[in-house]
């Protein structure tokens, strides 16, 4: 077989037997996403397509989707400033001052250097948490109010607010796909 392993990125539901024999292959759980890994030889395979209706189908759908989820990615030559922003991410921190602290520079130095980048430091914030809301939305189960918290939200309102203007959907909306 072409299939070599399985892994989601959520926790194990049920029996682990039961996964295992469903897809006769290993299954890994808690991994960073859901993923179907293929052995190199299968990508060599020709492809049939025998429903010409449901391989457009299947195309239009997964363009609508990739448009759907576009994240525009700032792009750094000098990688440092989203660095240590996805880094303050972690540790659900999306403060400027506290940035500027942790590279050992003023505000005002942050924000030129970011500034020499084409970016705004309160961009770069905005698209890591954009970026952190949508793998959070599609990877976890944790509840909204639970990653409005996560992305420094005060609120969940606040946290709806930003995520349908960064989308043109709710977080509800997003997840439910």
């Amino acid at each position: 077989e072409y299939l070599i392993r399985v892994e989601f990125a959520h926790s194990q539901f049920g029996d682990f037997c039961s996964y295992r024999n469903f897809f006769r292959v290993p299954v890994c759980f808690q991994k960073n996403f859901n993923k179907l890994v293929f052995c190199k030889e299968s990508l060599k395979l020709p492809t049939k397509q025998r429903d010409q209706y449901l391989f457009g189908y299947v195309q239009e759908n997964l363009s609508f989707m990739q448009k759907r989820w576009k994240i525009v990615d700032c792009h750094f030559q000098n990688g440092t400033i989203h660095e240590q922003i996805v880094q303050n991410a972690q540790l659900s921190e999306y403060n400027a001052e506290a940035i500027a602290q942790k590279m050992n520079m003023s505000l005002r130095s942050l924000q030129r250097l970011a500034r020499g980048e084409g970016y705004t430091v309160g961009q770069i914030l905005e698209n890591t948490r954009e970026k952190k809301a949508r793998r959070l939305l599609i990877n976890s189960t944790l509840s909204i109010e639970a990653i409005s918290n996560l992305l420094g939200y005060s609120d969940s309102r606040s946290f709806r607010r930003a995520f349908k203007r960064w989308t043109g959907y709710s977080p509800a909306e997003f997840r439910r796909g």
